[in-house]
């Protein structure tokens, strides 16, 4: 049973500009960056406890092509997306959103 994926609009702004940069430098990666964050949500939704606990109730899941991490909680049997950040971002940002 799949549960409900709510993105924050922090987190879709995220994705946004991820694909934004991406489709930048080279036509076309931009929709491949979206396909793979529909994939890992489709995942998370099928099974939310998958993916290891990061910081108290958040857990990450990690896109496979692009070095980006999928931030969320799981709030009354849903997977709430708080941050969808380069690996390489500071820890803080998204700790920041929980």
């Amino acid at each position: 049973m799949s549960i409900e994926i709510r993105v924050r609009e922090r987190a879709r702004r995220d994705i946004q500009e991820a694909a934004r940069w991406y489709e930048s430098q080279r036509p076309g990666l931009g929709v491949e960056f979206l396909k793979e964050v529909k994939t890992v949500f489709a995942r998370i939704a099928d099974n939310p406890r998958l993916h290891p606990r990061v910081y108290r109730e958040t857990h990450r899941a990690l896109l496979g092509r692009f070095p980006f991490g999928v931030f969320y909680t799981l709030w009354h049997g849903k997977a709430i997306v708080i941050a969808v950040l380069h690996s390489s971002r500071n820890p803080r940002r998204w700790m920041e959103r929980t």
